[in-house]
């Protein structure tokens, strides 16, 4: 039987109903402590296509709660529907953030350097005027210093 868990269809067995449990569980627990604190929390995000070519955004949160402690989770998993456009990608982002919104202010969302993650965190900052693409939006460094050694070893290779 298909069912959707964890707002992915997947097919219900005993450990994935478990796992939803799980997930709902924790989210709770997460929603509550984002109620106490109002919390200012750094976002990351990042797409990936799975073997059967279904493709997934995830979104993790980081804060640090009123005693001090850095909390890092998983906010959201969710398919991504239609193409990998900044459009497709700001709505499936929204859709998992609009579940916390009322309980967050977002300090930065971290994602891959591409134009589309760009575009998207464009799209995010016309649905929600609180954010800064601009300021807010950061690259992921890993990523930044892996294309500035590409540039570099292409730089070389044509000398």
């Amino acid at each position: 039987m298909q069912s959707q868990c964890l707002n992915i269809s997947v097919r219900c067995t005993a450990l994935t109903a478990r796992l939803a449990n799980v997930f709902f569980f924790h989210k709770e627990q997460i929603w509550s402590i984002l109620g106490q604190n109002h919390s200012l929390v750094s976002l990351t995000t990042d797409a990936w296509a799975s073997p059967n070519v279904t493709a997934y955004l995830a979104v993790t949160g980081n804060l640090i709660n009123k005693d001090l402690n850095l909390l890092s989770t998983l906010l959201g998993l969710i398919p991504i529907e239609g193409s990998h456009s900044d459009a497709d990608l700001s709505k499936c982002f929204m859709r998992i953030i609009n579940q916390y919104s009322h309980n967050i202010k977002i300090v930065s969302i971290t994602t891959y350097n591409s134009t589309v993650n760009r575009k998207m965190a464009q799209e995010i900052e016309a649905i929600s005027p609180a954010f800064s693409s601009n300021a807010q939006a950061i690259g992921f460094m890993a990523h930044t210093i892996n294309l500035a050694t590409h540039d570099g070893i292409n730089a070389l290779a044509r000398t």
